[in-house]
């Protein structure tokens, strides 16, 4: 599988128009695709875990509105099944610092 789907790829993946996804970009701001240097957008698998939520929430009915309102809670409730979320991403931190240092003395040694 690819780290990243095209617009396009996404748009034939889900059944909608490009359009589509870009609206819903601006109505769910924490959906953010990675640009390439050209302005592309690259979905990642999450993002399309995302869309394919909110598309079947619109497809039972719901109204945008109703439809954020469930983005939020689910995030909610994630947050609060989750109390060590920082601690992961201290913990992410922390690993990449190391890795960093021993690329750095790798790099003294060439």
């Amino acid at each position: 599988m690819p780290l990243f789907y095209s617009i396009a790829k996404v748009a034939e993946m889900l059944d909608v128009k490009p359009s589509y996804l870009r609206y819903i970009e601006k109505e769910f701001s924490f959906i953010k695709p990675y640009k390439d240097k050209h302005g592309n957008r690259r979905y990642t698998d999450k993002d399309l875990e995302i869309i394919r939520r909110i598309i079947y929430l619109r497809s039972i009915g719901y109204t945008m509105d109703g439809v954020k309102e469930q983005m939020k809670r689910v995030k909610t409730q994630d947050q609060a099944q989750d109390p060590s979320n920082m601690d992961n991403r201290l913990e992410v931190i922390e690993n990449l610092q190391q890795i960093r240092f021993f690329l750095e003395e790798i790099k003294k040694e060439l």
